[in-house]
């Protein structure tokens, strides 16, 4: 550290120039300055102030030249300020979108998470269900087909986390049918209750999933999804039901409404490929057959019911089923189109003609 004293006033590092163009204004006035200071000292003050100031545009006239270049320059240093201010800004905004990117990332990453979780627990109870059916309709205690050594070698690997265990059984013997999934009440309500909890799981898995769909392919092309696309094309009432989500919004009617005529979709954007038509025609014991038209293809209805205001439809599209629920008020029908590929999809759809041809 130098000795020497320091004089602030003479310090002149401390003066930042920001913008040339005052130093060139002061340079300027100075000179304009230093100009008629010179005048007035030749000609003499007095003479100088009992000039007629007409003569020389006054007072203003004098100084107007001043006037207008430090409006110039004020306006060019005023430009540059907003252009940093402008710069700042854009950077702040760009800040702030990688900070709510970031935020939603986290955030998202926080409901996988917590989805996985879910999907574990929805796995093993639903696994539990899989192996109460097989044990008391096909073990010792029912038809016979496994012997206890085996139940119990798949209960005791069920226990060890293994829940996939009682699909995989099903698939690989071929146990998805009526007689197992539908052999009695009971069978019938621990079905439904299978597919009650993989829709919700699919549910889930479409609210947290990327733009791969990574999250909602490990639920569909797990054991227990390919079992649920099985039990699919064997739901009829009432086990039907079980597809409906609750509808805080809508009212359950025991009034039958009629479904028959032609029903077209309402698309949000208008485009031609993402609307339907629907063509019904309902009989007199509630059961529904009918066809639906897209832009690409045209399926025959697998099986379709009507129960109050309640609608259930399934497709059959290349050896999978498509489900449709939906709640009907008069001509206007809401619900949900369950995809082949597991997506779960809200749609509206009006009722153009009460014909079914």
């Amino acid at each position: 550290m130098s000795d020497e004293p320091q004089n602030p006033r003479l310090n002149f590092k401390r003066w930042k120039i920001k913008d040339w163009r005052i130093v060139f204004a002061v340079v300027l006035t100075f000179i304009w300055l230093v100009g008629w200071t010179t005048v007035a000292l030749v000609v003499g003050w007095d003479s100088f102030w009992r000039t007629e100031l007409v003569s020389l545009g006054g007072l203003e006239g004098l100084f107007a030249p001043m006037a207008f270049l430090w409006l110039v320059v004020g306006l060019f240093v005023q430009q540059k300020e907003l252009s940093v201010n402008t710069a700042v800004l854009e950077q702040s905004n760009l800040q702030a979108a990688e900070q709510t990117r970031v935020l939603a990332t986290t955030e998202l990453r926080a409901r996988q998470s917590a989805f996985f979780q879910i999907r574990d627990n929805i796995f093993r109870s639903t696994g539990t269900l899989l192996g109460y059916m097989i044990t008391t309709t096909l073990g010792p205690q029912g038809k016979g087909k496994y012997k206890e050594k085996e139940i119990e070698e798949i209960w005791k690997n069920h226990g060890a986390g293994e829940f996939d265990r009682f699909s995989l059984m099903i698939l690989a013997d071929d146990l998805a049918t009526e007689e197992l999934l539908f052999a009695n009440a009971t069978n019938r309500s621990w079905t439904e209750d299978v597919v009650r909890n993989f829709r919700n799981l699919l549910r889930l898995a479409n609210d947290c999933d990327d733009e791969n769909r990574t999250i909602s392919k490990s639920v569909t092309q797990s054991s227990l999804g390919y079992v649920y696309l099985k039990i699919l094309p064997l739901l009829k009432v009432p086990s039907a039901w079980a597809m409906f989500d609750e509808e805080p919004t809508v009212q359950y009617s025991s009034e039958d409404v009629d479904v028959t005529g032609t029903w077209k979709s309402i698309s949000e954007t208008g485009a031609p490929e993402e609307t339907f038509t629907v063509v019904l025609e309902q009989d007199s014991a509630k059961e529904v057959k009918g066809v639906v038209i897209t832009s690409d293809y045209e399926l025959d209805m697998h099986y379709g019911a009507v129960d109050g205001n309640r609608l259930f439809l399934s497709f059959m599209m290349m050896g999978l089923v498509s489900v449709t629920t939906a709640w009907v008020d008069r001509d206007l029908m809401r619900g949900t189109v369950q995809s082949r590929e597991g997506l779960v999809l809200a749609f509206e759809a009006r009722r153009i003609s009460n014909r079914s041809k």
